[in-house]
């Protein structure tokens, strides 16, 4: 059984702070990504419709959780 004491407890802002920045936790939005978004929805569309694919790729990377779609 669980005591009181700890099904009662409120996190400080460091543990929330630590909560929100682990690699398994999942943001509500990506603030700040309509750029990069632009930027791959039109490498892809070139890609597709103007046969501009060849010789040509797309890499994205980065850690989880920081955002690539």
């Amino acid at each position: 059984m669980i005591p009181e004491h700890v099904r009662c407890h409120k996190q400080t802002e460091l543990e929330r702070a630590k909560a929100t920045l682990l690699l398994a936790t999942l943001p509500k939005s990506l603030p700040c990504r309509n750029k990069e978004m632009e930027e791959i929805t039109t490498f892809v569309k070139g890609a597709i419709c103007d046969d501009q694919c060849l010789g040509r790729c797309l890499y994205i990377h980065g850690v989880p959780g920081t955002g690539k779609i």
